[in-house]
């Protein structure tokens, strides 16, 4: 059994979107809201290597592991 139990996504911060689609921030937000889930916000700058994406993403996905005491994570668009 998969307990679902929050959304994460990248912002580019400079446009405030999401880095990957371009979906806007408020967008977003409102879907983490209608399914009742946190959404964590992870802050990308503009412009955004791959390395500093990995770097960033990673270091969130790690508070995240402590904070909503995870072990997995699954992708999707």
């Amino acid at each position: 059994m998969v307990e679902v139990v929050g959304l994460v996504t990248t912002i580019a911060s400079t446009f405030n979107r999401v880095a990957m689609h371009g979906v806007r921030t408020d967008l977003v937000r409102a879907q983490a809201k209608a399914a009742r889930l946190p959404l964590a916000e992870v802050g990308l700058p503009w412009p955004c290597s791959n390395a500093m994406y990995e770097t960033i993403f990673a270091g969130a996905l790690a508070d995240l592991r402590g904070a909503w005491h995870i072990s997995h994570v699954a992708f999707g668009d």
